[in-house]
């Protein structure tokens, strides 16, 4: 079989799970829902990391019981294999969710800020082929891209924060609009925008090596996602008011780099977009790749890459459905009802399985303690 899953380091793999990890908490939210009860996300954004963590911990030790190699050994050990193919498509929908909003936000603000007057159907055709490209070379090459562009993204963020820093202002206390509740519900919210790259982790688990690894890199990975949303966002909200930010599209994009060294370092701005458009494109990779993968397994295809690029496409329609179409805003809270659907009834479904398959693991006396 043409899985293209290669074998993936830790270092590799932490590069890009906290990378996707990052980039889903910093690119994939609309300001003006995501602040409008008050600028809260430098708490519930890691919050909502590390309960998908704990899922996460949850299902791998489901699998180490089991012993399961992967999500799909899990699902099918405790479905059955045509039941558990059943409830695949809503895992695969649920990640190609989770990698189109990053990449269709960045369309729109490259859209805004480099390319006014251009079509968002070209700047699709620009994007997606290239997210399509790494996805095609595997997991392995997935790894080693983020590996490359890590380093840099790190920079670029910490390099923004102390350029802005100038301007900050205790402009976070009181929380506005946050009350315990609304805190606990936009957290829970966001959680679904982490959940699938954990699942996605172990959906590609095959590739790193065993099972000891996979926790290692999930959980080094999350701290250091947790980290870098609160970071940015305390950043933002040290910035911003929060009234200003529901205004605003990607606030992160608005933070200038050139109030301090504008006489050199020009267009740094730009470059910084840039390189954070890469972060963009390895959610895309991953997500798309991890969705393929569970795919075929599922329904038996021998070959990754048709797959992958019938999926590549549907992220795209999804873009161009959301920015060019009349109805776009419509199309988007369509999707985003469908995708808080589909979280919920896939996690109740890999949770299900994994009790199912720990219940027939024990019958059987293969039961790992």
């Amino acid at each position: 079989m043409n899985l293209r899953l290669g074998r993936t380091g830790k270092a590799e793999g932490i590069c890009v799970v906290s990378t996707v990890l990052s980039a889903g908490g910093l690119f994939s939210f609309e300001a003006r829902t995501l602040y409008a009860h008050g600028n809260s996300t430098y708490l519930t954004l890691p919050a909502a990391i590390l309960i998908s963590l704990e899922l996460f911990l949850a299902i791998l030790k489901m699998m180490e019981k089991s012993g399961c190699r992967d999500l799909w050994s899990l699902l099918s050990l405790g479905f059955g294999e045509s039941l558990a193919a059943a409830v695949v498509p809503l895992l695969c929908f649920l990640l190609i969710f989770a990698a189109h909003t990053p990449i269709g936000q960045f369309v729109r603000a490259m859209h805004g800020l480099f390319f006014e007057g251009v079509s968002y159907s070209k700047l699709v055709i620009y994007i997606v082929p290239t997210v399509l490209v790494v996805a095609l070379l595997g997991f392995e090459t997935i790894g080693r891209t983020a590996k490359c562009f890590a380093f840099p993204l790190l920079g670029v963020l910490i390099f923004s924060i102390l350029a802005a820093s100038a301007e900050f202002e205790p402009y976070l206390f009181p929380l506005p609009g946050s009350t315990a509740a609304g805190l606990l519900r936009q957290t829970l919210s966001e959680v679904g925008t982490f959940f699938p790259t954990m699942a996605a982790l172990l959906i590609t688990a095959e590739g790193l090596n065993d099972i000891k690894s996979v926790k290692k890199i999930g959980v080094i990975s999350a701290l250091i996602a947790v980290f870098i949303c609160f970071a940015a966002q305390l950043s933002i909200g040290l910035i911003y008011t929060y009234r200003e930010l529901t205004g605003q599209f990607m606030p992160l994009f608005r933070i200038s780099y050139l109030n301090l060294f504008e006489a050199h370092l020009m267009r740094m701005d730009k470059l910084a977009n840039m390189i954070w458009l890469n972060s963009a494109l390895i959610l895309g990779a991953f997500h798309i790749y991890a969705a393929a993968l569970l795919y075929i397994k599922a329904f038996g295809i021998r070959d990754i890459r048709p797959t992958l690029t019938v999926l590549a496409l549907l992220t795209a329609l999804l873009i161009l459905l959301e920015t060019e179409t009349e109805s776009s805003s419509a199309i988007m809270q369509l999707r985003e009802k469908i995708e808080a659907i589909a979280f919920i009834i896939s996690a109740a479904a890999v949770f299900a399985a994994g009790i199912a398959g720990l219940v027939k693991s024990k019958s059987r006396g293969e039961y790992y303690a």
